[in-house]
């Protein structure tokens, strides 16, 4: 069985009522997970290997935690990492019950990512064969596995988001709120989610001329203003010790990157925008990405951002994509035309993701709110967009994107009145 096949003619997004092909499709998703992370794990020597990186930092205030657990207010202020502790607790929590060290902790994490990659296979009220290629997608993603064996704090974080999108598409904001608190309450940068909910929400009840909906503006809000409730408890952007450890985060605050946001443009469309486009074999359809004059509009706005703020040429600031380019292209001989060539790249690939999102709905606050955050950060990774990518893709599951989302409860009507996606 194919997994671009789509059964229903022009398109992997035609409903497939048959239920045999459902079946198969949750038997091809299953297999799909079981191959990749058994691979994964035979290969990693049972979760057992040595500490990768930041492994070292986040396993030493993991077993702060244990030492004195429950951890007390004075060391949930001042611990010695600048996020927020829920990632710690967690994984404090399961080695104080359970024990099992470092190979346990990986395995929580593992348990997240294929329940996180289940609510986008097989989460959709009516799950269809899309589910499963946008788990294709999201394995394609270069840091998702990575993540899913080390105890680094984002597979917890993303994993709530995920979750929380889930719920509101369901239709239960208060529970969504939840999910989206406790994200906000393992790594701050997860607020950009609900803020994004929050102001799609709000600009839909204006552009409607309608009442707001308390109860689809409430959870959101109340989510993202749980970040100043963590502020309010650190006395700052996050535990004392933590930011002294890492001066770098609040330097970051402190000053403006505009280039960090065009870089992130570039990292959408080579992690979702392509990938989605071969995958589901949008090409079959008109074509997506027309020379229309709006789109060479925003190409050339986003070209002379680029010459005003070109990329570093530094790869420790920038990741991959950017590494790829500095080592490929002959900057020492022909520093010009290198730097033209990456340039322009660049500006296709972060048109290519402003084209893309061309409605004025969630999906382009998503990309509003991490274009924004991106540009206080200390470092322009790839690996940042992990919480973005996997929203996108739990979204491209319920969703073709070709009309605008209104997101609360629309995967949770009645078959007569669910829209069409």
């Amino acid at each position: 069985m194919s997994l671009s096949s789509d059964a229903g003619g022009a398109g992997s997004d035609a409903p497939q009522p048959d239920a045999r092909l459902a079946k198969n499709d949750t038997l091809a998703l299953l297999a799909l997970l079981t191959l990749v992370f058994t691979t994964v794990v035979v290969l990693m020597q049972g979760l057992s290997f040595p500490m990768y990186e930041d492994e070292v930092d986040y396993w030493i205030q993991t077993q702060e935690f244990v030492a004195d657990w429950p951890p007390s207010l004075e060391l949930l202020r001042s611990y010695g990492e600048p996020m927020t502790p829920l990632s710690f607790l967690y994984w404090g929590a399961l080695e104080k019950s359970f024990g099992g060290g470092l190979p346990m902790m990986r395995a929580a994490c593992l348990v997240l990512s294929i329940a996180t990659l289940l609510i986008i296979g097989r989460g959709a009220r009516k799950p269809q064969r899309r589910g499963l290629l946008c788990v294709v997608g999201l394995l394609v993603y270069p840091y998702w596995v990575p993540f899913s064996v080390l105890i680094y704090t984002d597979m917890l974080a993303v994993s709530l988001v995920v979750f929380g999108l889930w719920l509101f598409t369901r239709g239960r904001g208060n529970a969504s709120a939840v999910a989206f608190i406790l994200a906000i309450a393992t790594r701050q940068y997860m607020v950009t989610v609900p803020a994004a909910l929050l102001a799609a929400e709000f600009m839909l009840a204006v552009s409607s001329r309608g009442a707001l909906h308390w109860g689809r503006l409430l959870p959101p809000a109340i989510a993202t203003l749980s970040l100043v409730g963590w502020a309010v408890f650190f006395g700052g952007l996050g535990p004392s010790a933590g930011m002294e450890a890492y001066p770098t985060h609040l330097q970051a605050m402190e000053t403006f990157v505009p280039v960090y946001s065009l870089y992130f443009l570039t990292c959408i469309g080579v992690y979702f925008v392509i990938p989605e486009f071969v995958i589901f074999r949008r090409w079959r359809e008109p074509w997506p990405f027309p020379l229309s004059r709006r789109n060479v509009i925003i190409t050339g706005a986003v070209l002379l951002a680029y010459v005003i703020f070109p990329p570093p040429a530094d790869n420790i600031v920038m990741g991959p994509i950017n590494r790829v380019f500095l080592t490929l292209l002959p900057f020492e001989s022909w520093p010009l035309l290198s730097e033209t060539t990456r340039i322009v790249v660049f500006t296709g690939l972060a048109s290519l993701t402003c084209t893309r999102f061309r409605h004025f709905d969630i999906l382009f606050w998503l990309i509003l709110s991490r274009c924004l955050m991106m540009t206080v950060v200390w470092e322009g990774w790839e690996k940042y967009h992990v919480v973005l990518v996997a929203s996108l893709w739990y979204l491209r599951s319920i969703s073709d994107f070709s009309r605008p989302l209104d997101l609360f409860g629309m995967d949770a009507k009645p078959e007569g009145e669910t829209q069409k996606n």
